[in-house]
Protein backbone atom coordinates (compact mmCIF):
# COMPACT_ATOMS: atom_id res chain seq x y z
CA UNK A 1 0.00 0.00 0.00
CA UNK A 2 2.75 2.44 0.97
CA UNK A 3 4.69 1.84 -2.25
CA UNK A 4 1.58 2.47 -4.34
CA UNK A 5 0.67 5.69 -2.55
CA UNK A 6 4.19 7.07 -2.91
CA UNK A 7 4.20 6.12 -6.59
CA UNK A 8 0.94 8.00 -7.13
CA UNK A 9 2.25 10.98 -5.16
CA UNK A 10 5.38 11.19 -7.32
CA UNK A 11 3.24 11.36 -10.46
CA UNK A 12 1.46 14.34 -8.89
CA UNK A 13 4.69 16.39 -8.95
CA UNK A 14 4.40 17.47 -12.63
CA UNK A 15 0.60 17.56 -12.42
CA UNK A 16 0.80 20.14 -9.62
CA UNK A 17 2.52 22.61 -11.97
CA UNK A 18 0.00 25.05 -13.54
CA UNK A 19 -0.24 25.12 -17.34
CA UNK A 20 0.63 28.82 -17.52
CA UNK A 21 4.16 27.89 -16.46
CA UNK A 22 4.76 26.67 -19.98
CA UNK A 23 5.46 30.29 -20.95
CA UNK A 24 8.35 31.21 -18.65
CA UNK A 25 11.86 32.58 -18.95
CA UNK A 26 15.10 30.67 -18.46
CA UNK A 27 15.53 31.51 -14.77
CA UNK A 28 12.00 30.46 -13.92
CA UNK A 29 12.44 27.27 -15.93
CA UNK A 30 15.59 26.46 -13.96
CA UNK A 31 13.76 27.03 -10.68
CA UNK A 32 10.93 24.83 -11.91
CA UNK A 33 13.30 21.98 -12.76
CA UNK A 34 15.11 22.34 -9.43
CA UNK A 35 11.78 22.26 -7.56
CA UNK A 36 10.80 19.03 -9.34
CA UNK A 37 14.14 17.37 -8.55
CA UNK A 38 14.20 18.48 -4.89
CA UNK A 39 10.59 17.44 -4.33
CA UNK A 40 11.21 14.08 -5.98
CA UNK A 41 14.34 13.51 -3.89
CA UNK A 42 12.51 14.47 -0.69
CA UNK A 43 9.69 12.04 -1.40
CA UNK A 44 12.08 9.24 -2.37
CA UNK A 45 13.95 9.63 0.93
CA UNK A 46 10.67 9.73 2.86
CA UNK A 47 9.54 6.53 1.14
CA UNK A 48 12.79 4.70 1.86
CA UNK A 49 12.79 5.83 5.48
CA UNK A 50 9.21 4.70 6.05
CA UNK A 51 9.94 1.34 4.42
CA UNK A 52 12.92 0.82 6.74
CA UNK A 53 10.87 1.68 9.82
CA UNK A 54 8.02 -0.62 8.80
CA UNK A 55 10.50 -3.48 8.45
CA UNK A 56 11.34 -3.01 12.12
CA UNK A 57 7.77 -2.51 13.36
CA UNK A 58 6.13 -5.18 11.15
CA UNK A 59 3.51 -6.50 11.65
CA UNK A 60 1.69 -3.24 12.39
CA UNK A 61 -1.26 -2.97 14.76
CA UNK A 62 -4.40 -0.90 14.17
CA UNK A 63 -2.96 2.29 15.67
CA UNK A 64 0.23 2.01 13.61
CA UNK A 65 -1.84 1.31 10.50
CA UNK A 66 -3.80 4.51 11.16
CA UNK A 67 -0.52 6.44 11.45
CA UNK A 68 0.70 4.97 8.16
CA UNK A 69 -2.60 5.99 6.56
CA UNK A 70 -2.04 9.57 7.79
CA UNK A 71 1.43 9.51 6.25
CA UNK A 72 -0.07 8.38 2.94
CA UNK A 73 -2.48 11.33 3.03
CA UNK A 74 0.35 13.74 3.81
CA UNK A 75 2.46 12.36 0.99
CA UNK A 76 -0.25 13.05 -1.57
CA UNK A 77 -0.39 16.68 -0.35
CA UNK A 78 3.37 17.25 -0.52
CA UNK A 79 3.83 17.85 -4.30
CA UNK A 80 1.38 20.76 -4.37
CA UNK A 81 2.61 22.23 -1.08
CA UNK A 82 6.22 21.92 -2.22
CA UNK A 83 5.49 23.68 -5.50
CA UNK A 84 3.74 26.54 -3.66
CA UNK A 85 6.69 26.78 -1.27
CA UNK A 86 9.14 27.00 -4.17
CA UNK A 87 6.99 29.57 -5.97
CA UNK A 88 5.89 31.81 -3.10
CA UNK A 89 7.87 30.75 -0.03
CA UNK A 90 11.06 32.69 -0.73
CA UNK A 91 9.52 36.12 -0.10
CA UNK A 92 10.57 37.87 3.14
CA UNK A 93 8.39 36.52 5.95
CA UNK A 94 8.45 35.34 9.56
CA UNK A 95 6.06 34.85 12.45
CA UNK A 96 6.58 38.56 13.14
CA UNK A 97 5.90 39.50 9.51
CA UNK A 98 3.04 37.24 8.44
CA UNK A 99 2.01 37.14 4.80
CA UNK A 100 1.13 34.65 2.04
CA UNK A 101 4.70 33.40 1.90
CA UNK A 102 4.65 32.58 5.60
CA UNK A 103 1.33 30.72 5.28
CA UNK A 104 2.70 28.62 2.40
CA UNK A 105 5.87 27.81 4.33
CA UNK A 106 4.00 26.86 7.51
CA UNK A 107 1.82 24.44 5.57
CA UNK A 108 4.78 22.62 3.99
CA UNK A 109 6.81 22.65 7.19
CA UNK A 110 3.84 21.25 9.08
CA UNK A 111 3.55 18.29 6.70
CA UNK A 112 7.23 17.42 7.14
CA UNK A 113 7.13 17.77 10.94
CA UNK A 114 4.03 15.58 11.21
CA UNK A 115 5.73 12.99 9.02
CA UNK A 116 8.82 13.04 11.24
CA UNK A 117 6.75 12.72 14.42
CA UNK A 118 4.84 9.75 13.00
CA UNK A 119 8.10 8.14 11.86
CA UNK A 120 9.53 8.56 15.36
CA UNK A 121 6.37 7.10 16.91
CA UNK A 122 6.44 4.09 14.58
CA UNK A 123 10.12 3.54 15.36
CA UNK A 124 9.56 3.72 19.12
CA UNK A 125 6.62 1.34 18.83
CA UNK A 126 8.54 -1.10 16.65
CA UNK A 127 11.45 -1.32 19.07
CA UNK A 128 9.18 -2.96 21.65
CA UNK A 129 8.02 -5.74 19.32
CA UNK A 130 9.33 -9.27 19.00
CA UNK A 131 10.27 -8.52 15.39
CA UNK A 132 12.93 -6.12 16.73
CA UNK A 133 14.75 -9.05 18.36
CA UNK A 134 16.77 -9.56 15.17
CA UNK A 135 18.51 -6.25 15.91
CA UNK A 136 21.07 -5.73 18.64
CA UNK A 137 20.52 -3.27 21.48
CA UNK A 138 23.24 -1.12 19.95
CA UNK A 139 21.34 -0.98 16.66
CA UNK A 140 18.01 -0.22 18.30
CA UNK A 141 19.47 2.59 20.38
CA UNK A 142 21.29 3.88 17.30
CA UNK A 143 18.14 3.88 15.15
CA UNK A 144 16.26 5.81 17.82
CA UNK A 145 19.11 8.29 18.17
CA UNK A 146 19.10 8.86 14.40
CA UNK A 147 15.37 9.59 14.43
CA UNK A 148 15.61 11.97 17.37
CA UNK A 149 18.54 13.77 15.79
CA UNK A 150 16.70 14.16 12.48
CA UNK A 151 13.59 15.52 14.18
CA UNK A 152 15.70 17.94 16.21
CA UNK A 153 17.50 19.23 13.10
CA UNK A 154 14.23 19.75 11.26
CA UNK A 155 12.80 21.54 14.30
CA UNK A 156 15.81 23.87 14.37
CA UNK A 157 15.50 24.55 10.64
CA UNK A 158 11.79 25.35 10.95
CA UNK A 159 12.39 27.56 13.98
CA UNK A 160 15.17 29.45 12.19
CA UNK A 161 12.99 29.85 9.09
CA UNK A 162 10.07 31.29 11.05
CA UNK A 163 12.05 33.66 13.27
CA UNK A 164 14.60 35.16 10.89
CA UNK A 165 13.50 36.83 7.67
CA UNK A 166 16.85 36.29 5.92
CA UNK A 167 16.38 32.49 5.85
CA UNK A 168 13.34 32.52 3.58
CA UNK A 169 12.91 29.36 1.53
CA UNK A 170 16.20 27.76 2.58
CA UNK A 171 14.41 25.01 4.51
CA UNK A 172 13.04 23.55 1.28
CA UNK A 173 16.54 22.47 0.29
CA UNK A 174 17.55 21.45 3.81
CA UNK A 175 14.73 18.96 4.38
CA UNK A 176 16.11 16.38 1.90
CA UNK A 177 19.59 16.99 3.30
CA UNK A 178 18.38 16.02 6.79
CA UNK A 179 16.56 12.97 5.41
CA UNK A 180 19.74 11.94 3.58
CA UNK A 181 21.75 12.39 6.79
CA UNK A 182 19.28 10.10 8.56
CA UNK A 183 19.85 7.45 5.90
CA UNK A 184 23.59 7.90 6.37
CA UNK A 185 23.09 7.56 10.12
CA UNK A 186 21.27 4.24 9.69
CA UNK A 187 24.11 2.97 7.51
CA UNK A 188 26.71 3.99 10.08
CA UNK A 189 24.79 2.30 12.90
CA UNK A 190 24.67 -0.94 10.89
CA UNK A 191 28.38 -0.75 10.06
CA UNK A 192 29.37 -0.11 13.68
CA UNK A 193 27.14 -2.97 14.83
CA UNK A 194 28.79 -5.35 12.34
CA UNK A 195 32.21 -4.17 13.47
CA UNK A 196 31.33 -4.76 17.13
CA UNK A 197 30.03 -8.23 16.26
CA UNK A 198 33.28 -9.15 14.48
CA UNK A 199 35.34 -7.89 17.42
CA UNK A 200 33.27 -9.92 19.87
CA UNK A 201 33.84 -13.05 17.77
CA UNK A 202 37.58 -12.72 18.01
CA UNK A 203 39.23 -15.15 20.46
CA UNK A 204 40.14 -13.50 23.74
Amino acid sequence: MVDGIFAVAVTLIPISIPNHFLDINGQELLLLNVSIMVTGLTMALMWHKLRSILEISSPVNSIELALVAIVCILVVMIPKCAFLAFKYGSAPASIWHWNTSQSVNIEYEGLIIIYELIALTLMASGLRKKSAAKYTNFELRGFMAVELTGLTLIGIIVLFENIFIGADGVYIYLFPVVLALEEFGYIQVNKKSERKARINQLPS
